[in-house]
């Protein structure tokens, strides 16, 4: 059987579509996979769009924006419709001038429409929306509190790159120092000028700088896929940073940090919000000793037949405006009981908050001292580096001199390894305590 050249047109178009690569989240964001170069805030403005439990905040603040329609719709009139039928085995009948005569048929059809408004409920719709309300305000704060831990997340690791890419260079700096110092070795020990011992641990000293760029690089690489998890790409995404380790002491005064984290801290903000909400629950108890007083409209209809066309015994429609009045006098205290609960969480509500202000001054001075303390180990740490420099560029001179030892050189070539890490580690650390500063303060 011949197939048609539009199917098989189709077909292949539909397989081109299949196996064509589809856009990609790095490609929407601006970062190529190629490893397109990426700063700091281009990272935290990617981890706000992407990042997946961020996204769950979002839903509950959206959840709670619908709660507090809800309750708004509560206080606002509701339209409601009734459809019944009552079958009686005897019809109605009455006796007049000692005849009976029959008031209603077996079979009764009844549709009812109905507007009800409530007048007054001792504000405890109007509190329930309040609650909401704030509800609604608070989840949009909290909202703002994992903004703020996720960008303080995404500096910790985008920091920790930064290191490691610099420790990757000062590994590979440091083999190519005992790389040469190797070299140097070989050609006393082919003079012999120097022991096979001398060589020997210059051997031994080349294949641990390799093995520690080994772990280096490991280190590396996991630190670039904890990003791409922040920021919700491909674990194996190329990830080329656009900085680079940076020292910037801080000058701000700890007395206005302070204020300024009272100011703007999203869980105290939302605390406030919280005994707010719980003060309207109280209110909200409280109208249960209140009346309730309600607006019924209805319109009805009855007959004898389904759709209540035909009503020989009485008025085929009718319509009828009612004001009820509820008020319940006797509940065994459930009322009291109510308004205790709703104090009691007031009252936790208020603890929570001054709670929350003691540890926000504490978590600002704590930040603010390991600030300060992470810059006086950059400068002791920076001035260890030129020392441990010097000492390296003198005994690798001196041994070339046959005045030192190759232990002394690979002594010197140890110290400043370790001196330049120590310098990069003290670096990240006030990077780091200053992002946590910004956090205790209460902004990204």
């Amino acid at each position: 059987m011949k197939i048609p050249a539009i199917f098989i047109l189709s077909g292949a178009m539909f397989l081109l579509f299949l196996v064509a690569p589809g856009p990609s989240l790095a490609s929407s964001t601006g970062i190529s996979v190629s490893g397109k170069a990426i700063s700091l805030d281009s990272c935290i403005d990617l981890a706000m769009k992407r990042n997946l439990k961020l996204l769950q905040k979002a839903i509950e603040e959206k959840s709670a924006s619908i709660h507090k329609k809800i309750a708004m719709k509560d206080l606002l009139p509701m339209l409601s419709t009734e459809y019944g039928y009552t079958g009686r085995r005897d019809a109605n009948t009455i006796s007049i001038f000692g005849r009976r005569t029959r008031i209603s048929a077996h079979d009764n059809y009844e549709w009812r429409l109905t507007l009800s408004q409530p007048l007054f409920q001792g504000g405890t719709l109007w509190n329930l929306y309040k609650a909401a309300k704030f509800d609604k305000d608070i989840s949009g704060i909290l909202l703002r509190q994992a903004q703020n831990d996720l960008a303080r997340q995404v500096k910790e690791t985008y920091f920790t790159i930064l290191e490691n890419q610099a420790l990757k260079d000062e590994a590979e700096a440091a083999l190519r120092r005992l790389e040469s110092h190797l070299e140097d070795a070989k050609e006393f020990y082919t003079a012999g000028l120097v022991s096979r011992t001398d060589l020997l641990q210059s051997k031994v000293e080349l294949a641990q700088a390799r093995e520690n760029l080994i772990r280096i690089r490991h280190d590396l690489e996991i630190s670039k896929e904890h990003l791409n998890l922040l920021v919700h790409m491909a674990l194996d995404q190329p990830l080329v940073l656009t900085t680079r380790l940076r020292f910037e002491p801080l000058t701000s005064d700890i007395s206005k940090l302070f204020d300024h984290a009272l100011k703007n801290r999203p869980e105290i903000n939302a605390a406030r919000l919280a005994v707010q909400k719980a003060a309207c629950m109280v209110k909200a108890a409280k109208g249960g000793y209140f009346p309730k007083v309600d607006l019924t409209a209805s319109y009805i209809k009855q007959g004898i037949t389904p759709d209540v066309s035909d009503n020989p015994f009485g008025d085929h429609d009718m319509a009828q405006v009612m004001i009820t009045a509820k008020w319940e006098l006797w509940s065994w205290g459930q009322t009291r009981d109510r308004i205790d609960i709703s104090r009691l969480r007031l009252k936790r509500a208020k603890a929570a908050l001054n709670d929350l202000i003691d540890t926000a001054k504490f978590e600002v001075r704590q930040a603010f001292l390991q600030v300060k303390d992470a810059e006086e180990k950059v400068r002791v740490a920076r001035a260890a580096l030129e020392h441990a420099r010097e000492n390296f560029e003198l005994n690798r001179e001196r041994y070339r001199q046959r005045i030192a030892s190759s232990t002394d050189v690979l002594d010197a070539q140890a110290l400043l390894t370790r001196s330049k890490s120590n310098y990069l580690a003290a670096i990240t650390h006030h990077l780091i305590a200053k992002a946590d500063l910004t956090y205790a303060l209460g902004e990204r």
